[in-house]
């Protein structure tokens, strides 16, 4: 007999005897065993035999050949006294021996098999792939069977050593490729299974899903062949199946998120499904709809698992032309303000190049059908489709505040626009929403690993509404971030309006996604775009922060107007893009002094806590003096001491209950006193905020707010 393991697949098995033989072996020990002189002797041949090769090789091909008669010759062995455990310690070494090789010839046959049919799994699996590709050269692993018809684990029989097949899936699962994350270094698997209609799908899920039972029986909601009955051997199945494929399975460089990747010679930018790298773009077919056999390498792909944000990054994609585009913005220049949407689209790249800039927000807000949204339009037309309708750009402010959230985390270095806040679902959905992407940072959530990591996005969301998107809010970072231009863009309605509108709306619908590839591409191409960049950021900051005189809001706003002014230069001189017909920077710093003068939150504040108190003069001690009763405390107690001479020094309140008041009045009360402290509108003592005021009959400590202070807000 042939060693055809051995020459077919290196495997060393040495050649059996003669089954004849062997059982002729045996007869002879069980024979020579009942006829020995006494137990010492008996016990010796069977030492004998187990120690002996080639009688061992003689009884396991028997074994093979007659189990049975086998079966019978250790029967009368094991009755021989006192050889029974012996007996059964032969048998047991037989059978086990048995089984082993009859394993290592299996495992030969199967991948001889493979050797000769590349497509192993292919070939295997013909029926039910529908012409869907595999990677070539996948083999089934050791243990296992897959077929059209399922996945099946091969079990020997612990008495019998029969071997025999057991289904674990009643349709095949294989994994196709792995994704490997370039920002965390994470990695997806990408399972294919036929459908229970009979279509080939490819689903990419965390490798970390695929190893948990548990996590892994979630993928029967895509129709995967899963269960809680079968989810624990299709996880053995699954890692056995990629250890034996580790050099047939394709691995892609993704990522989760768009934006800017890689540093140096390999920084690129990911824009929709499109790669931005120095001197090229490079589109890409979705990778989730991609067979892993025709995955092109040498690039970074986007991956989108949450279906509902594909649309979105659909919406990121050029089509009509560069000139068309520039035509379609010519009908602007008349009207400078439509030109600040343009300016804040084109920041978020730039804010890769100014770590010390941070997000921020700007608001086109006044009353409805004077262009707000046109000009709204205008800005995403930088970037890709300008529509709220189907794979667009635009988004309503009634879109769930994690849907906004995931959005922002997806579009990273990217703007987002969101239309008319007046169709928030809720009226404190703005101010979170607003003060969530102006930090930049997302909420933690719960996930089965435990509380995921808050996302952290870097861009620029332009809104439109009637009403200021500060008013939706009371926190005064918020404010600080907020960029709010009032009015109409195009100024107001009339026929010339009318018109330049309905050309802007018909060209931007043609043309459009030219000018933010090109932006990137200028950044990624010229030598000296980073220089220019921060250069020309510092100039413009020194600029605008010294209009601000001081004014802590606006010296803070002066950051994001520097930023857009660096969009501005670039979008002009850079690439080519002809200037409005004045420039709109001024009237945005306009709109900046008066909504900072109307954004003192301190100073409101104060307003509202003299408001307050003057409607509650009789719960004030001093405000009854020389009354009967005045030392009496009124029926709900006293909120602090107020003179009512027309010439009072100060107002006094009890700590408690001014924080109360702010704290209902939707004010950060800490964040109040700490400013009012910081202008001197506070008495106090040496080592605290408060100072002792007699209030009634007793010395209570008190926020006491200086007249000064009061007279200074009006």
């Amino acid at each position: 007999m042939s060693d055809w393991p051995s020459e077919v697949c290196g495997i060393t098995v040495v050649a059996p005897a003669d089954p004849a033989d062997g059982l002729s072996r045996l007869s002879l020990l069980v024979e020579g065993a009942e006829a020995a002189q006494n137990r010492q002797a008996a016990i010796r041949r069977v030492a004998e035999a187990l120690g002996d090769g080639m009688a061992m090789r003689g009884f396991v091909a028997a074994q093979r050949a007659d189990p049975a008669a086998v079966s019978g010759l250790l029967m009368r062995l094991g009755g021989v006294a006192g050889l029974k455990l012996r007996a059964e310690k032969l048998e047991r070494a037989i059978r086990d021996e048995a089984r082993n090789q009859e394993a290592i010839e299996m495992q030969a046959r199967i991948e001889s098999a493979q050797e000769r049919r590349p497509n192993f799994i292919a070939a295997s699996l013909a029926e039910c792939l529908s012409g869907h590709p595999l990677p070539a050269g996948l083999v089934c692993p050791d243990g296992w069977e897959i077929t059209a018809s399922g996945i099946f684990r091969r079990r020997i029989h612990r008495d019998s050593g029969d071997t025999r097949s057991v289904e674990v899936s009643h349709r095949p699962i294989v994994v196709e490729g792995r994704l490997r994350d370039v920002q965390d270094n994470t990695v997806s698997l990408a399972l294919g299974w036929p459908t229970a209609a009979g279509r080939w799908h490819v689903h990419p899920a965390p490798r970390l899903q695929v190893a948990d039972a548990r996590q892994l029986v979630m993928l029967a909601a895509h129709d995967a062949p899963v269960t809680s009955n079968n989810a624990a051997e299709l996880v053995a199945f699954l890692g056995d199946f990629e250890a034996a494929n580790a050099r047939h399975i394709p691995e892609l460089r993704v990522s989760s998120r768009m934006g800017w990747h890689g540093r140096g010679a390999d920084r690129c930018f990911l824009w929709g499904r499109s790669q931005v790298r120095p001197g090229e773009i490079l589109t890409a077919s979705p990778i989730e709809d991609e067979a892993p056999a025709r995955w092109a390498g040498g690039q970074v792909h986007l991956l989108v698992t949450d279906v509902g944000l594909r649309g979105l990054v659909e919406g990121f994609r050029a089509e009509g032309s560069w000139a068309g585009w520039i035509a379609s913005v010519t009908h602007a220049a008349p009207y400078p303000a439509v030109f600040l949407g343009l300016y804040a689209a084109l920041v978020p790249p730039l804010l890769g190049l100014l770590p010390h800039s941070s997000n921020f927000i700007l608001d086109l807000c006044g009353e409805t059908s004077l262009g707000k949204t046109t000009a709204l339009r205008l800005a995403a037309s930088a970037w890709g489709c300008p529509d709220e309708r189907g794979s667009g750009l635009l988004y309503s402010w009634d879109a769930s505040r994690v849907f906004i959230e995931r959005a922002a985390a997806l579009g990273d270095f990217l703007p987002l626009f969101l239309d008319d806040t007046k169709r928030a679902r809720r009226r404190e959905d703005v101010g979170h929403t607003l003060y969530d992407y102006s930090s930049g940072i997302g909420r933690g959530r719960g996930t089965p690993q435990g509380v995921q990591r808050p996302t952290r996005a870097h861009g620029v969301l332009l809104s439109t509404g009637e009403a200021p998107a500060t008013s939706f809010t009371e926190d005064g970072g918020t404010r600080a971030r907020t960029l709010c231009v009032w009015g109409s863009p195009f100024g107001g309605a009339s026929r010339e309006t009318a018109a330049a509108v309905t050309a802007i709306s018909a060209g931007i619908n043609l043309h459009f996604g030219h000018a933010g590839p090109r932006l990137l591409q200028w950044l990624l191409d010229a030598p000296e775009a980073t220089a220019f960049v921060v250069d020309e950021h510092e100039a413009q900051l020194t600029r605008w922060t010294g209009l601000a005189n001081g004014n802590p809001v606006a010296s803070r706003l002066a950051q994001h107007v520097a930023a857009m002014a660096v969009a501005q230069r670039i979008l002009h001189e850079k690439l080519g893009v002809p200037e409005p017909e004045a420039d709109p920077l001024p009237l945005l710093w306009q709109a900046v002094l008066q909504s900072t003068a109307e954004s003192d939150r301190p100073a409101d504040a104060l307003r509202a806590v003299l408001s307050w108190a003057t409607s509650q003069q009789r719960r004030f001690w001093g405000q009854l003096k020389g009354a009967p009763g005045d030392d009496d405390a009124p029926h709900a107690g006293w909120l602090g001491a107020w003179s009512r001479q027309a010439a009072w020094p100060s107002l006094a309140i009890l700590p408690t209950e001014l924080k109360s008041f702010l704290a209902r009045e939707k004010y950060d009360a800490e964040a109040v006193l700490r400013a009012w402290e910081d202008r001197g509108w506070l008495k106090r003592d040496a080592e605290h905020r408060t100072a002792k005021v007699t209030v009634g009959r007793r010395k209570e400590r008190c926020i006491v707010i200086t007249r000064a202070a009061i007279d200074s807000v009006g």
